[in-house]
């Protein structure tokens, strides 16, 4: 599950690379790899989990519900 939330999350920053609204870091993957790390230790969902909602937070903040 955390390879399959790393793509998607890679995927949606490449896609949004060149957007008028919002053009996210490629500094926001670490949030991905920080995911896949907690597939092996768990405490590290405590950091990324929190990344990962914040993602998404200014994601829809940025660029509405859609």
């Amino acid at each position: 599950m955390a390879l399959v939330v790393s793509v998607c999350l890679l995927a949606d920053i490449r896609a949004l690379g060149d957007d008028e609204h919002w053009s996210p870091s490629i500094a926001w993957s670490l949030g991905s790899l920080v995911h896949l790390g907690a597939a092996v230790f768990s405490p590290l969902l405590l950091a990324s989990v929190p990344l990962l909602t914040c993602y998404l937070y200014r994601r829809r903040d940025r660029l509405g519900r859609s």
